[in-house]
């Protein structure tokens, strides 16, 4: 019987960087300054920036959000949701867990390659910058 070995994608420092483009991108369309974070499927680090006038607090939080999204596959946004819904709502007890919109799963095709948060605008704009950025993982710049 023969196997297949299926490999997982990585997350590209290219790819992070397309991104990261995009993002600032569309902060700026909204008129915002937001710091974003990119893991790669491991939950490790793969690029963070914080644009100028972005609050320092914005760093943690959205290392927070990518975190989050990284752990768990799932959007922030829908991770809190989900907490509502749990008599306990345990989601809030996890440590390096954030339950505020902004934090994305990374996929590739129907590959999981990691997670990404922002944080600097409105939970809403937060969303859209982290939603910008993933249409521009494969851009030509």
């Amino acid at each position: 019987t023969a196997s297949t070995l299926i490999e997982a994608a990585d997350l590209t420092l290219k790819q992070a960087q397309n991104m990261a483009v995009a993002a600032e991108a569309k902060a700026k369309e909204l008129g915002i300054n937001v710091s974003v974070a990119i893991l790669d499927q491991h939950g490790n680090d793969k690029l963070l920036f914080r644009m100028d006038d972005a609050t320092c607090g914005s760093i943690k939080v959205a290392m927070l959000k990518a975190n989050t999204s990284a752990s768990f596959r799932i959007s922030s946004k829908q991770l809190g949701e989900k907490n509502l819904t749990q008599e306990n709502h345990a989601f809030s007890h996890f440590p390096e867990v954030i339950l505020l919109p902004g934090g994305l799963p990374i996929t590739l095709g129907e590959n999981f390659v990691g997670g990404i948060g922002v944080s600097g605008g409105t939970s809403d704009q937060d969303e859209l910058v982290a939603q910008s950025a993933i249409k521009g993982i494969n851009s030509n710049n």
